[in-house]
């Protein structure tokens, strides 16, 4: 593809005079060459844009000087350019399709339901009453439970496992080892220390368009239904606990734990390895910093972090005057060796 017309394709606006280059990938600033693309969506990186080898760089509108780049090498500016890169990364490397079709090693009951255009891997199991929608792909070793359903266009990987009853909806994509519909932790506790389960009998249910990364879990309600919002995308090692009920379009970065009956809003963000306990609703557009233990509701649009959670301008205060108390405690010790020390 000529440069011209990937900057056609992405809408963005080519400045430079090499617009007929033949593009054939896209790399790094630092590993790029004179047939490639290039990218910066991070100023932190305006060295390497200024010294890469690359044909053009994608960046935003208005933010780099096109004369800053090496002679030769062109500008594509773009209101977004982090998603017209995720598109120009989409023409170069399109989706590997599995072929429609069911591996002889496959086990379907009978009394499932796979659609024709449906592509089923190598030692699938599709339990009775099961559901396969249109060009569903379940890769090797994928399990299906009794009832359960995959919605069309889902993506299941390697050893993904959807429980009896529980669903994925239309265009989901979930990566190697994710479980919908394991059982919640629920055990009800004797006079003897004694723990006794507590049957996990509700579902678990993703709507359209919700991505989990790597051994996410999502249990089944221990009597309702555990949802996960249209559009939601999830990183790796995330576990969403029984009746949890997450909003649309949220992002939940890797290694977090949403403990039994919490709930999140709308475009909430949760960054790595935060815990939030159960019963707590974190509202619409609010921000879960990294590292964060989130003990109580959070308000719509704030932005916390911290152990417990709370505003982010608070903490950063708070943790700004602790550093500053070795030095505290020197001038103070420097004013008791000059007036002497107060008696006890």
């Amino acid at each position: 593809m000529k440069l011209h017309q990937l900057a056609e394709a992405l809408g963005a606006t080519l400045v430079g005079t090499n617009g007929e280059v033949e593009i054939k990938g896209i790399a790094t600033l630092s590993e790029a060459g004179s047939d490639q693309l290039s990218f910066l969506t991070n100023p932190a990186y305006a060295r390497e844009a200024a010294e890469t080898g690359a044909a053009a760089v994608l960046a935003k509108r208005g933010k780099v000087a096109p004369e800053s780049l090496l002679k030769g090498a062109s500008l594509l500016e773009h209101d977004a350019p982090y998603l017209a890169l995720a598109k120009a990364l989409e023409l170069f490397h399109p989706n590997q399709d599995m072929p429609a079709g069911v591996h002889k090693t496959a086990l379907i009951h009978l009394g499932a339901e796979v659609h024709p255009s449906a592509a089923i891997g190598p030692y699938v199991v599709i339990k009775k009453g099961a559901r396969i929608g249109a060009k569903a792909r379940l890769e090797t070793g994928v399990v299906i439970g009794e009832g359960a359903s995959v919605d069309e266009g889902a993506y299941l990987g390697p050893y993904c496992v959807v429980a009896a009853k529980c669903s994925v909806g239309a265009h989901c994509q979930l990566e190697p080892h994710c479980v919908v519909g394991s059982n919640g932790f629920g055990y009800a506790t004797d006079k003897e220390f004694k723990h006794r389960r507590v049957p996990q009998v509700g579902s678990a249910h993703l709507e359209a368009y919700v991505d989990l990364g790597a051994h996410c879990l999502v249990d089944r309600g221990a009597i309702s239904t555990t949802r996960v919002g249209a559009g939601t995308k999830m990183g790796n090692h995330n576990i969403i606990g029984h009746n949890v009920q997450v909003g649309e379009n949220c992002l939940i970065v890797g290694q977090v734990a949403l403990s039994g009956s919490s709930s999140v809003g709308d475009r909430v963000t949760i960054a790595g390895n935060v815990g939030v306990v159960g019963h707590v609703h974190i509202g619409d557009g609010a921000t879960v910093a990294a590292k964060s233990a989130v003990t109580r509701s959070i308000p719509a649009g704030q932005t916390v972090r911290g152990f417990p959670a709370r505003p982010y301008k608070e903490v950063s205060i708070e943790m700004k005057l602790v550093s500053e108390l070795p030095d505290l405690f020197k001038r103070l010790a420097a004013l008791e060796a000059q007036l002497g020390k107060p008696e006890a």
